[in-house]
């Protein structure tokens, strides 16, 4: 566990750390926390957020194992739509636990694909965001 902060940082300081993607050690609400989720990218896009970059890593590990039963099948479309229902039925598991916005699934081959024995599967998703700021407003009549 932390013992004692060397460093605590302020309004400003922690302004200044976020701009440059670090995520600050601070003390609040008597306990020690990691104070932000951003990850080195440094493009803006959902990638700077650490719980897209881990949900992208647990969907490719998820749907890479549930696709193996699809090798050495016929390369067709009855082949190529079983295996986006089976994406999209992963991708529903996760939209209904609040991960995802929206997703689809396409699925097929191109001639050079169908020549060479593969299918491609383009899963399109639009991550869950996080809320950073809680803005709080007093309305008095």
């Amino acid at each position: 566990g932390i013992n004692q902060l060397l460093f605590y940082a302020k309004r400003n300081d922690l302004d200044l750390l976020y701009v440059n993607q670090i995520n600050p050690i601070v003390y609040k609400n008597n306990t020690y926390m990691v104070f932000g989720q951003l990850t080195t990218q440094r493009t803006a896009s959902a990638l700077q957020d650490k719980n897209i970059v881990r949900l992208i890593l647990y969907l490719n590990k998820v749907i890479k194992r549930a696709l193996v039963s699809f090798l050495f099948e016929q390369n067709d479309p009855i082949t190529w739509n079983r295996a986006a229902s089976v994406v999209k039925g992963i991708l529903a598991q996760v939209a209904a636990e609040r991960g995802l916005y929206w997703y689809d699934v396409k699925a097929g081959a191109t001639e050079y694909e169908i020549k060479t024995k593969t299918f491609h599967i383009n899963v399109i998703i639009q991550p869950t965001r996080v809320a950073e700021k809680i803005v709080l407003n007093f309305i008095v009549r």
